[in-house]
């Protein structure tokens, strides 16, 4: 077939022979050499399998299309490049599908909450309330701050949230009461039913 490498695959200029050929083995060749590479690097931005492995084979498409013209100088930064760009779409494209990000509300919902956080979510926009809620965080005070990222961003419970800050539970406890209240004022006076 080629000039072959010590791994038995081809090397970069035979690959982009292919293309330039429209060959398409040039597909599997290339899979054959960065499949499991784009694979650990589709992981980085998706955790669902099946995400990462049409990630892949959309980035391979984007080589198809793309060479010829193009005439990488270096595949793998090549189809790195297309990687990214297919993962960073899938991740917006599976986040706009979410209005309002579950694991932001369920810990808000355990006890008094945004009850009808649904009534949010299909009002408005996810991309809005996400602006809506960065707003209200980046006005708290710096401690209250570290109380909501850690109690309802990195999802810590309200123990380890205390052990974190160097105070009691109760202590916590109110911080994410009051939190809760102003940003239920909040986001109604921004015209989110809660």
């Amino acid at each position: 077939m080629g000039n072959r490498e010590r791994n038995g695959t081809l090397t970069d200029g035979e690959i982009l022979k292919l293309y330039f050929r429209r060959d398409e083995s040039a597909v599997a060749e290339t899979d054959r050499k960065y499949g499991s590479y784009l694979l650990r690097t589709a992981e980085r931005f998706l955790t669902d399998r099946r995400d990462r492995e049409e990630c892949v084979a959309d980035t391979y498409l984007g080589a198809w299309n793309a060479i010829p013209p193009e005439e990488p100088r270096s595949m793998k930064a090549f189809l790195t490049v297309l990687l990214r760009r297919n993962a960073v779409n899938r991740y917006r494209k599976d986040n706009r599908k979410r209005r309002v990000p579950g694991e932001l509300l369920c810990p808000l919902e355990d006890g008094e909450g945004l009850s009808a956080a649904e009534s949010a979510a299909d009002a408005f926009d996810g991309e809005q309330l996400g602006r809506a809620i960065s707003a209200f965080v980046s006005s708290l005070p710096s401690r209250r701050r570290t109380v909501f990222m850690c109690r309802f961003y990195e999802n810590r419970s309200i123990g380890e949230t205390a052990r974190l800050l160097g105070c009691s539970r109760s202590t916590v406890e109110k911080e994410l009461s009051a939190i809760k209240g102003g940003l239920r004022d909040y986001l109604e006076k921004e015209g989110y039913s809660v």
